[in-house]
């Protein structure tokens, strides 16, 4: 009797662990003003995940690699609607309007957003805000960036 119960209280947390986060991965598209690029979302337990984002910009291209902690927004839509923020590590390369040097930037990076997973269908929505803080680049691109907001659709599974 208490294997059984055992086994019925084990099973009952790994179902109350899977039902917190949002989905396991994503891969999407991003897209914000002047911005597009692309993502890739995967959930380590169920309040955080790691983010990996390619954003494309004119004649730059810059590479992000961002932990985030997510959180549930309302208890009765936990597995849909949360917000999340977190930071990481940015390291970008191109050139800007009339400089033809072609200038290597490494960053600092935050992010915050709000995501919500459809109900029923494989696909999640988000809108975040994602300003770099670049330690190098020389006069005119070092320093804090704040210009990078961006919508992403992706595929969950």
């Amino acid at each position: 009797m208490k294997k059984l119960l055992f086994i019925l209280g084990f099973i009952s947390l790994i179902s109350l662990k899977s039902q917190a986060q949002l989905y396991n991965s994503a891969v999407g598209f991003r897209f914000g003003p002047g911005f597009f690029g692309g993502s890739y979302k995967f959930f380590r337990t169920n309040d955080n995940s790691l983010e990996g984002i390619v954003t494309f910009h004119d004649s730059f291209i810059k590479l992000s690699g961002l932990y985030e902690l997510n959180e549930p927004i309302f208890e009765e839509m936990k597995k849909q609607l949360a917000v999340f923020f977190g930071g990481g590590v940015a390291l970008g390369t191109g050139h800007f309007g009339n400089y033809h040097n072609d200038v290597t930037l490494i960053g600092i990076e935050g992010i915050v957003g709000i995501e919500y997973a459809f109900k029923g269908v494989p696909i999640a929505a988000s809108l975040d805000w994602k300003p770099t803080f670049y330690l190098n680049g020389g006069t005119g691109y070092s320093g804090f960036w704040g210009n990078e907001a961006c919508f992403t659709i992706r595929y969950t599974f």
